[in-house]
């Protein structure tokens, strides 16, 4: 299983969010840059990647973009 990146968010609320919305479905997610973040200078210092298992791409975007 390669993980293969979903969405960049700007920040942790957003990247959040989405995780939320794929538990709700049962996909599960990695964040990751989410303490780089912080560390770094919070909001939008670093990008926030959300992670999903390849074979599971179109279905994650299916969700995302339905939000």
């Amino acid at each position: 299983m390669a993980l293969v990146t979903l969405k960049t968010c700007d920040n942790t609320f957003h990247a959040e969010l989405i995780k939320g919305a794929l538990a709700s479905e049962n996909i599960p997610c990695v964040i990751q840059g989410e303490n780089m973040n912080a560390l770094y200078g919070g909001i939008s210092a670093m990008p926030i990647k959300i992670l999903v298992n390849e074979e599971q791409l179109e279905e994650a975007l299916a969700i995302i973009t339905n939000d």
